[in-house]
């Protein structure tokens, strides 16, 4: 039962899907044609770039931003969406000149001090991004301190500061339950020794990340099957073989888990046990 379930639930989403492409394809059509009649049209230049960034056309939505300065440069957001697509497209540096520059005229902008964390945290300058995640932080709404807390909780694990990231990601899954939060939360965990807590949140950021796509989700199976190829391990270690082989079993009983290459890595212990 519970398989069929989850299968009609993944037809419904792939038809969702399906749906959600057409209607896409439909405004950036109308979004185009409204664009060749008046390119000044900062209403349309700024929803093109949007969609475009939203199915991951992150080149041309940067142009975009970029004529949406132009035409409206005490808007804060194109900065901002500009400095993101950036960072999308691996120029965190232009990414933090970008924002470096913008916020000296919106310096309470929570998306600007976001986009020039992510800059900073990309370059490896981990003092910095932690100080822009903070600000953004204050800045920020109920709504946007959990995606924020997240991003802390990575700069404070970078900076060795394991007890803090664990304080801030665990703040972020109080807020929000959110598989990017368990993720990290779990890495934290790894990193502090504490491999069994880890695989609790690997196994919720799986269980959360339903709607993200294909890549998110390799990564989180990825990350999630080699906590249990890890905890197996320690198993096999202590001499507990069945255990360690029903850990084993797990991964290679999970389809989207046996293609990782923990998959083979379990299959080899397996024969051995």
């Amino acid at each position: 039962m519970k398989k069929l379930l989850l299968g009609v639930t993944a037809l419904v989403l792939a038809a969702g899907a399906l749906y959600s492409a057409d209607r896409d394809d439909a405004v950036l059509k109308k979004l185009r044609d409204r664009l060749s009649s008046d390119p000044a049209d900062i209403r349309a230049t700024a929803e093109l770039a949007r969609l475009l960034e939203k199915k991951g056309g992150y080149t041309d939505a940067a142009k975009l931003w970029e004529r949406a300065i132009r035409l409206q440069p005490d808007e804060s957001g194109h900065y901002a969406s500009l400095a993101r697509c950036c960072n999308k497209l691996e120029r965190p540096d232009k990414a933090r000149d970008i924002c470096t520059n913008a916020l000296v005229w919106f310096e309470r902008s929570e998306d600007l001090l976001r986009a020039a964390g992510s800059a900073e945290f990309r370059l490896g300058n981990n003092s910095n991004a932690l100080g822009y995640f903070r600000r953004a932080f204050d800045a920020s709404d109920e709504k946007g301190k959990a995606w924020v807390l997240v991003q802390i909780g990575k700069c404070r694990r970078e900076l060795k500061d394991l007890p803090g990231s664990r304080e801030d990601l665990l703040a972020a899954i109080h807020l929000r339950d959110d598989p990017w939060a368990y993720f990290e939360y779990g890495k934290t965990l790894e990193a502090m020794g504490f491999d069994s807590d880890a695989l609790w949140a690997y196994e919720r950021s799986r269980a959360f990340a339903v709607r993200e796509d294909a890549d998110a989700k390799a990564a989180i199976n990825n990350r999630y099957a080699g906590s249990l190829y890890r905890c197996a391990s320690a198993l096999r270690d202590q001499g507990k073989k069945a255990d360690a082989k029903k850990q084993f079993e797990v991964i290679l009983s999970d389809r989207e888990l046996s293609r990782t290459k923990w998959g083979e890595k379990a299959a080899f212990w397996i024969k051995r046990l």
